[in-house]
């Protein structure tokens, strides 16, 4: 059961290439910020932070050039472990035969697992994929820049049945045999062409995006019990739902003294939103804000960016962050740390970043939890004069 449910998520990024208000952790689209624990929204400049803080811009050199790639998985309540156990106990028999002659010990350890299954906002999976290529040009005191970005958003939340989990009885009509819990799959694939403008007014910049998105959804769902394995592309993309819509994306950074910055950004404003395949629903991109702050001295750079919102997956769980990181200057090469911590999240583990620049052509980044359960990677090369 564990590997159909891990095609799905697969299947539904290949298909690719091929809500309800939600939104999603605040994005890594440049690899540096990656690196900085995702605290960049003061740090950002160049074409790299058009999608982080359009303000940004305005302090890039005359031309850039950057393509960025970055990943990003969340387990909030383990799942993937948890379809193991359950795959273990019924040694991957058709549940509605192993069941009747199963012990009760054995039983009794499904609902368990259904039971820690049902976890409100923290029973789901969400996967995001990032990339992009965009050129700037910075004149006149004026700087602007083409994007196109592509993106994939996959969410597999668990739906579970707590009625139907009778083990004392094989003829009862509520005997687990009968559950009907299933693996809801909710998806979204979008293409962006983003135009952005900013330009600097002595201690401060201004910064804005026009994104026109077109976007493809996508939901299904899969019985985590009794199901007959269907062909999991097929079931992805038939009830596939077209359409486009235009965002737009307000950022402001500032001098605060002369080596310390801050900035705020405005995300999604206008709150676009896409329809969802049958009755799954929409899903809108929420309107969402960050501020943060940059110490910027020769050698270190000291980050830290919060949330000023709280938005919601298409899974249902909750997100609103706080981030800090570093970055060291040596000859040739940026060393960056950095922390990143959900507070709308009880159960989120803390994220520890790291990730390294090379040249000025080059850079790479990686985070991960203690426990596994939240990792992200990326990595970009550019061109900048």
């Amino acid at each position: 059961m564990k590997r159909v449910c891990l095609l799905l998520i697969l299947a539904l990024v290949l298909a690719l290439s091929v809500a309800s208000a939600h939104a999603f952790p605040f994005p890594y689209t440049d690899v540096r910020g990656q690196a900085l624990g995702g605290a960049y929204v003061a740090a950002a400049k160049g074409v790299g932070s058009v999608n982080y803080n359009p303000a940004g811009l305005a302090r890039g050199r005359m031309f850039e050039f950057v393509a960025p790639a970055t990943v990003r998985f969340d387990d909030h309540i383990d799942i993937d472990a948890k379809l193991t156990q359950i795959e273990n106990i019924t040694g991957g028999q058709d549940f509605a035969t192993w069941a009747p002659g199963a012990t009760t010990t054995d039983l009794d350890q499904i609902v368990s697992l259904i039971s820690q299954l049902n976890v409100s906002g923290e029973n789901s999976i969400d996967l995001m994929m990032y990339a992009s290529g965009g050129v700037s040009l910075n004149v006149f005191n004026f700087a602007g820049a083409v994007s196109y970005n592509y993106e994939v958003i996959a969410s597999m939340i668990t739906s579970m049945d707590t009625i139907n989990v009778n083990t004392a009885s094989s003829t009862a009509t509520t005997f687990i045999s009968n559950n009907t819990s299933t693996l809801l799959f909710k998806g979204l694939e979008d293409r962006q062409v983003v135009l952005t403008g900013a330009k600097e007014f002595g201690s401060y910049a201004l910064g804005a995006n026009l994104r026109q998105i077109q976007a493809k959804t996508y939901a299904t769902s899969l019985a985590l019990f009794n199901n007959t394995n269907p062909n999991i592309k097929d079931e992805l993309t038939k009830n596939g739902k077209s359409e486009s819509a235009t965002a737009i994306d307000v950022g402001l950074q500032f001098e605060l003294l002369p080596t310390l910055r801050g900035g705020v950004v405005g995300k999604n404003i206008n709150s676009p939103e896409f329809t969802l395949p049958g009755t799954a629903g929409t899903l809108e991109l929420e309107s969402r804000y960050r501020a943060g702050i940059a110490w910027d001295l020769p050698i270190v750079m000291v980050v830290a960016d919060l949330d000023l919102t709280t938005t919601t997956s298409l899974s249902g769980a909750e997100f609103r962050e706080m981030a800090v990181g570093a970055e060291i200057n040596l000859v040739g090469i940026q060393l960056r740390a950095g922390f990143s911590q959900n507070l709308a999240l009880d159960s989120a583990n803390a994220l520890i970043h790291a990730g390294f620049g090379v040249g000025g052509f080059l850079d790479v980044a990686a985070s991960a939890d203690a426990d596994g359960k939240s990792i992200s990677g990326g990595a970009a090369i550019s061109l900048k004069f």
